[in-house]
């Protein structure tokens, strides 16, 4: 069956248009969530390797001590290292805060 309505063919060519543009957008959603993908496994491998050289520095710790980032700051390598007490410390410190709120 044949419906001839001139309003109705302009709405359905106008979500044809529309539908056309998201299939064009989800295509490059998804190049770029492939393109995301393979980076994050380039940056997994390059943490493993930073990993594996900075135990092998044997950089002393203390029992509640971590390595919390290591980055590149004003031209030289920065270890920045942690202490899991006073993190705890500091969420407490925030929920309390919130509560008071």
């Amino acid at each position: 069956m044949k419906i001839v309505d001139d309003k109705l063919f302009k709405i359905l060519t106008n979500r044809k248009v529309i539908f056309d543009e998201i299939q064009e957008i989800n295509k490059k959603m998804i190049a770029l969530d492939t393109d995301r993908k393979k980076l994050g496994y380039k940056m997994d491998a390059l943490k493993e390797k930073t990993k594996k050289i900075i135990d092998g520095r044997n950089i002393p710790l203390e029992e509640f001590q971590y390595i919390a980032n290591i980055a590149i700051e004003n031209g030289e390598i920065e270890v920045t290292i942690k202490d899991q007490v006073e993190d705890y410390k500091e969420l407490v410190r925030e929920q309390k805060a919130k509560e008071k709120k």
